[in-house]
């Protein structure tokens, strides 16, 4: 049998046969190890024969995780050009809920929130093409669990080409909820400032309008659009100070 046959693999699956190349296998015996293929030439360019070596993906990816990464607080991880995950730190298992051994048969696509899928993939591409991204989507962990992340793509660019994708993955779920709650509660004293009778208007340290309720804008006749964010006094010159 033929080795892609063996191992389920399409002969289409090395981007490049007549250069060297590597690829995850992520089923069969050998799930999570790297093959890699080394082509041999004949003087004329032609292919002789192609050699294979496989490497253990996991100890790849521990003996060759840089010591900082390791140490890093947010999650660290390294993709391919398809999105396989080639190395990470050990915050990422923590924050994907999986252990280390899933997540090398995983694509990091595979987390991605299928709603938010898309805009994932198309900063994806624009690192790709050696551009440096930063945006917030949502995942969904091994145990099913949502998370906010915060993610930064940085590409990896050798010989003037990029190669693969750094990303720095932040979890700003807590923030998240904090700023939810906060905008529950401005809502909630906000509709009780609307609804009462009196006309109720608040500025800042500097005489800045702030808020401006609707009674306001019956009993002073001046509309909220006009008036928030100006001087009080610059509004009304005609009031004075007590």
């Amino acid at each position: 049998k033929s080795f892609f046959d063996v191992f389920g693999l399409h002969e289409n699956c090395f981007q490049n046969i007549n250069t060297k190349s590597r690829i995850l296998l992520k089923t069969g015996v050998l799930a999570g190890s790297v093959a890699e293929a080394c082509p041999i030439l004949y003087e004329n360019g032609e292919i002789a024969c192609l050699i294979f070596s496989i490497q253990n993906h996991q100890q790849l990816t521990l003996n060759h995780i840089n010591p900082l990464f390791a140490d890093y607080p947010d999650a660290i991880l390294t993709l391919d050009l398809e999105g396989n995950i080639l190395n990470f730190n050990k915050v990422l298992a923590e924050l994907a809920e999986c252990s280390a051994e899933e997540l090398l048969t995983q694509s990091f696509h595979h987390f991605i929130l299928p709603e938010d899928f898309d805009l994932v993939m198309a900063y994806s591409k624009m690192a790709i093409r050696g551009d440096i991204q930063n945006f917030e989507a949502r995942i969904v962990t091994a145990q099913g669990n949502r998370r906010v992340i915060n993610i930064t793509f940085l590409p990896v660019i050798v010989d003037h080409q990029v190669n693969s994708v750094y990303l720095i993955i932040k979890d700003i779920t807590p923030l998240k909820e904090v700023e939810s709650k906060l905008e529950a509660y401005h809502k909630q004293v906000s509709d009780i400032l609307e609804s009462i009778t009196d006309g109720f208007f608040a500025v800042d340290a500097t005489w800045k309008i702030t808020y401006w309720n609707k009674q306001a804008e019956l009993m002073l006749n001046r509309p909220r659009e006009e008036v928030m964010g100006n001087d009080l006094w610059e509004m009304f010159p005609q009031a004075i100070p007590l």
